[in-house]
């Protein structure tokens, strides 16, 4: 059992190599933004852009694939994603094998 918390935690520090303050969304004060701020902003967002039940992931996921479809290479999108070269591509491979396409449509929705 020892053995298994261990390597839980080392698994955690290697998942997340930033450190403690590198926050995602963070307020002026260098703290972590509240849940329900980040909620109501995104939601407005997407009222405004005509986009309906669209989750932080999906908005992730989407960049991930219209960065592929654009021609961006596989660990630049990775290293954004904070994802190793091979999960990328497992996970997005479908936006390296199509054209620009998508990633089209896409930008002419949001706009």
């Amino acid at each position: 059992e020892e053995t298994m918390n261990e390597f839980r935690l080392e698994k955690k520090k290697s998942i997340c190599k930033c450190p403690p303050d590198d926050f995602v969304f963070q307020g002026e004060n260098g703290k972590p933004t509240k849940y329900t701020a980040i909620w109501k902003t995104k939601e407005a967002v997407l009222r405004k852009a005509r986009l309906h039940h669209v989750r932080i992931h999906d908005l992730r996921h989407g960049m991930g694939s219209i960065l592929l479809d654009n021609g961006i290479p596989l660990t630049a999108v990775a290293g954004t994603l904070g994802q190793v070269p091979a999960t990328t591509a497992g996970v997005y491979g479908h936006a390296l094998r199509r054209g620009k396409s998508i990633a089209n449509l896409l930008s002419i929705k949001i706009i």
